[in-house]
């Protein structure tokens, strides 16, 4: 009986933490303008091969299109069509895989960390494995894994060893009326 209740309050508090990082992170895509922008990558060395739909990029590895800045030690990038549908960011084991992208033009960055970062680009979403953290200005959150909906600005944060929990920072907003 403890044991289904334990069961039924975490699922709670999944989802009442879910809704409450709704609240924070409103924002949902990157600038519009970023799309539109060509990629740049900048790596120690890379390989591409058209016929698996697969480029991979190592050492140093900075990819950037318009606001969208991802680093990392590795990169590998699966296309559709020429079209790149999921990029795969991986750190090193002193430094960890960064993504960070402008919302909207009036908003701060969202960056988020991680040992691995997948970022599927037509579902707007990311999902950040490892020593995982995403913030936007004081808001924070940390866990062992992160999924964030992009589009919906929807964060979904977990613990996967059981040992810790989700850690999180949410600032009070200020008075839209008031005068900076």
């Amino acid at each position: 009986m403890t044991f289904d209740w334990l069961q039924h309050r975490s699922g709670l508090l999944q989802a009442g933490i879910t809704i409450l990082l709704c609240l924070v992170f409103q924002s949902g895509y990157g600038l519009e303008s970023d799309q539109s922008q060509p990629i740049n990558i900048r790596a120690d060395s890379g390989v591409i091969d058209d016929g698996a739909g697969k480029s991979t990029y190592q050492g140093n590895v900075s990819i950037d299109q318009g606001s969208l800045l991802i680093t990392a030690e590795l990169v590998e990038i699966y296309m559709e069509n020429r079209d790149p549908v999921r990029i795969v960011a991986t750190g090193n084991p002193q430094t960890l895989a960064h993504y960070q992208q402008i919302p909207e033009p009036s908003e701060a960055p969202v960056v988020a960390k991680a040992r691995e970062i997948i970022y599927f680009i037509q579902e707007e979403r990311l999902v950040l494995t490892g020593s995982a953290k995403i913030s936007q200005l004081a808001d924070f959150f940390a866990g062992d894994e992160i999924r964030y909906d992009i589009a919906n600005g929807v964060i979904n944060a977990n613990t996967t060893s059981g040992l810790g929990q989700v850690r999180m920072t949410i600032s009070p907003r200020g008075d839209p009326d008031s005068d900076p």
